[in-house]
């Protein structure tokens, strides 16, 4: 995946459809820093696992993202196979 020139990039892909949960290779990428870690998204929570330690507005916007998937999934429907999104820095953060 190509680092974004400001912001953030995040790509999910399906690794596991286990009904209710699912897991998800994960990638976040910016100017800075490019990482590749795995989510479990369940009724109850999200857990995200990067090998490093990611900026807090990246782990931020992942974090909402993931959440977004969940609540907007319909029970009973297929977890999606792959969606890639771009979220710009938050103001304050000094930018990339």
């Amino acid at each position: 995946m190509e680092p974004p020139r400001f912001g953030v990039r995040i790509a999910i892909e399906l690794i596991d459809d286990m009904g209710e949960s699912a897991r998800f290779r994960i990638k976040a990428a910016t100017s800075k820093q490019s990482v590749e870690g795995v989510a479990l998204i369940s009724p109850k929570e999200i857990q995200i696992e990067f090998p490093v330690e990611i900026e807090d507005w990246v782990m931020h916007h992942a974090r909402n993202f993931l959440e977004s998937i969940r609540r907007n999934r319909k029970e009973g429907t297929k977890w999606p196979r792959k969606i890639l999104r771009w979220r710009d820095v938050p103001r304050g953060e000094g930018g990339d």
